[in-house]
């Protein structure tokens, strides 16, 4: 608003006004900016790291029987295809939401919040060598269920 608003008989001063107003904005930035902190820090990050350890579980498992081996390769053929794209593409998000709250000076990052985030990418990481393991087991597993039906 300007400083002062002038009419035909009364002079409004704006001042109260305008320090009332920006008060109310620069608390409505922080409490977004903290609303974007926890979800990134508090839901996105554990999210990721939970499903990449669910995923690392599912594939670690045995398979003793030929329709446990074929559910394990259906499992593996869906976490190379469309589950590790879609975490690495939930990674991205995570990613540039950090950078935007860490571009903002209205928004203190703390150290133990990046924890988190650290351990998403650590498992994000991970991910190829987690495929790469799963298809040498189900590979062995394999050739061991076609030993055991040829015998």
């Amino acid at each position: 608003m300007p400083f002062e608003i002038r009419t035909n008989m009364f002079l409004v001063t704006c001042s109260d006004i305008n320090d009332t107003l920006c008060e109310d904005c620069e608390e409505l930035m922080k409490q977004i900016l903290d609303r974007v902190g926890d979800h990134v820090f508090h839901q996105m990050a554990p999210k990721i790291s939970q499903e990449v350890k669910q995923i690392k579980e599912d594939l670690a498992q045995k398979a003793g029987d030929s329709k446990s081996l074929v559910r394990f390769m259906k499992r593996l053929e869906n976490v190379k295809g469309e589950e590790r794209k879609r975490l690495m593409n939930e990674y991205n998000d995570l990613i540039e939401w950090l950078m935007m709250l860490n571009r903002n000076p209205r928004y203190k990052l703390q150290e133990e919040n990046i924890k988190p985030v650290t351990f998403a990418y650590g498992y994000i990481n991970d991910i190829g060598q987690i495929i790469e393991g799963a298809e040498q087991k189900q590979k062995q597993e394999s050739r061991e269920i076609e030993k055991a039906l040829f015998e």
